[in-house]
């Protein structure tokens, strides 16, 4: 599991790690698999340190009495803010320190001796929501805490004692893995990756098979299969729900259309998501596809006497997670080419000399002919 507390989001991932062989490759790469993934989006580093300034406002309230709360005036909330920050920091790696601001509100200057179990016991009412992505990503994973082989800390706000001591009670006594540094790793990861899909450089295959978490659909119209032959509109999944990406070219057929039509790339099922990750979603309606070009193909096979299969389109999902439609082709079968009468005649008259069936070798004789 990589636990990752930024200043404005907590991800934790469960990652699979191999030695295999990809792409008809003799040697053995490693292949880093995401198998499961949990976030909240409105919860990071930021929030705890609000709560220490709110804590620390609280306290200066009691030290001074002021004509208006302190609360309503941003200038020395924002001092607080500061101050709160570095008193965050400072107790992550010492048990007490001074929190104090010169002239913060009202002509009156703030001191007071903050301790660690003081941020403790702040970050009590918050302690489930930073464990809620671990346990949604295991969910997705179907894995128990009892299969994970290691938790690595990533991201600043993972330096905070606390949540480390939660980590270690969620999951069983095992220590977490403190070996990457949580500033470095995220811009490291970046160059490597900038390296990897650059032709300038050379680097060791690292394969990656990110999660798709968000399922991929495609709605268009299609003709009914009864009588009436009426315009219906289906919707077909195209990427789901927690495969990877990376992916090879997908193909969509479409056989009912001698028209050109729109296909509707949307995200499809996700009931996976709470409301709360519903609400910061946004818009489930990815783009318009257009397929032109149909109508002229159509009647083009149609006037050649040719037969028009229908239409094939291609997607992928690349290494960024962006969904690309490559392209589209018209599908047009060619009928058999009709003999010759003369040279029919011989190769029956030929066949006969040998006791063929007349159906069965006048093809073959045709293209030798």
């Amino acid at each position: 599991v990589i636990y990752d507390i930024g200043a404005s989001k907590t991800v934790a991932s469960v990652i699979e790690l191999k030695l295999a062989k990809e792409n008809n490759s003799k040697a053995l790469d490693p292949v880093v698999s995401v198998v499961g993934v949990g976030f909240n989006r409105l919860l990071g580093g930021n929030d705890l340190t609000s709560l220490v300034r709110d804590f620390l406002a609280s306290e200066f309230t009691k030290q001074h009495k002021t004509s208006k709360p302190i609360s309503g005036n941003l200038r020395a909330m924002s001092k607080l803010m500061k101050e709160a920050e570095r008193v965050k920091h400072v107790l992550s790696a010492n048990t007490q320190t001074y929190a104090q601001v010169e002239s913060l509100f009202e002509d009156k200057d703030f001191r007071f001796l903050m301790n660690r179990d003081m941020l403790n016991e702040i970050l009590k009412e918050s302690e489930a929501a930073y464990i809620s992505p671990i346990t949604d990503a295991l969910r997705m994973a179907e894995l128990s805490v009892d299969n994970i082989d290691q938790v690595i800390l990533f991201g600043a706000g993972t330096r905070v004692p606390r949540l480390q001591d939660l980590l270690r009670e969620y999951f069983k006594g095992k220590e977490p893995n403190k070996f990457l540094n949580t500033d470095e790793a995220a811009a490291l990861g970046a160059l490597y990756q900038a390296a990897f899909h650059s032709k300038g450089f050379k680097v060791k295959k690292i394969s990656l098979h990110e999660l798709q978490f968000y399922p991929v659909q495609i709605n268009f119209e299609t003709l009914s299969n009864d009588e009436e032959k009426a315009l219906r509109r289906v919707d077909r999944a195209i990427f789901s729900y927690k495969s990877h990406y990376p992916t090879n070219r997908k193909i969509m057929t479409f056989t009912s259309h001698q028209d050109d039509f729109i296909i509707n790339l949307h995200y499809g099922n996700l009931d996976h998501l709470s409301s709360d990750q519903l609400l910061q979603f946004g818009e489930s309606n990815i783009t318009d596809v257009e397929i032109r070009g149909v109508k002229d193909s159509f009647k083009t096979a149609t006037e050649e006497e040719h037969n028009f299969k229908g239409v094939k389109a291609f997607f992928s999902i690349d290494y960024f997670g962006i969904i690309r439609a490559e392209g589209a082709e018209a599908i047009i079968e060619q009928p058999p080419v009709k003999k010759n009468s003369t040279l029919g005649s011989i190769v029956d008259t030929i066949g006969s000399f040998f006791g063929a069936k007349e159906a069965e070798p006048t093809e073959g004789l045709k293209e030798d002919a």
